[in-house]
């Protein structure tokens, strides 16, 4: 029953970039290939970096309104078939035994509060991406995310927004 009334922890993730984006520009098809298959690689926790560019930033919103189904949502003809979709979701979700599959929708958003982390466990799984935090109050942050990692039920992946020119941050994986 708990899945079923699991929302969005708002607290944790903002649906929208605190950063104003430009028009918008999808990923370079290798690119958004790549993160695909990272997101939906193994593991529970996954940690990447992407250069902070105003294209790479525009295909990103792009790339997490596909992966958490608002673009499918929105093109329903109807509020009802909206509600369907939602409510097939939810049933989905809830059944024993289920595991995820690809097009399954995600949580996506940005991280909100950085102190709402500490009770935060994905409901489904999430996309995370941390904007512009200085070195040394992103490292705490990832050290917790590892630590409770543990717990996870349904895997969180975490992209780090880095400014272009910036030196390789220490045990991220590089997705550009």
């Amino acid at each position: 029953m708990s899945l079923l009334l699991a929302r969005f922890d708002s607290r944790a993730l903002r649906v929208a970039s605190a950063q104003p984006l430009g028009p918008e520009t999808p990923l370079p098809l290798p690119l958004a290939r790549r993160l695909a298959d990272w997101c939906h690689g193994s593991g529970l926790l996954r940690v990447a970096a992407l250069p902070d560019t105003p294209a790479l930033r525009s295909g990103l919103e792009l790339f997490q309104r596909e992966l958490d189904g608002d673009r499918a949502l929105r093109e329903l003809p109807s509020q009802g078939s909206r509600l369907r979709m939602r409510l097939r979701v939810k049933l989905l979700e809830a059944l024993p035994g289920r595991s995820s599959r690809r097009d399954d929708p995600w949580d996506c958003g940005y991280l909100n509060e950085a102190a709402a982390l500490a009770a935060f466990r994905p409901r489904r799984a999430t996309l995370m991406v941390i904007e512009a935090l200085p070195y040394d109050e992103l490292q705490p942050l990832l050290a917790l995310l590892r630590a409770q990692s543990a717990g996870y039920r349904r895997p969180l992946r975490v992209i780090v927004l880095r400014p272009p020119d910036s030196a390789a941050l220490e045990g991220l994986e590089r997705l550009a």
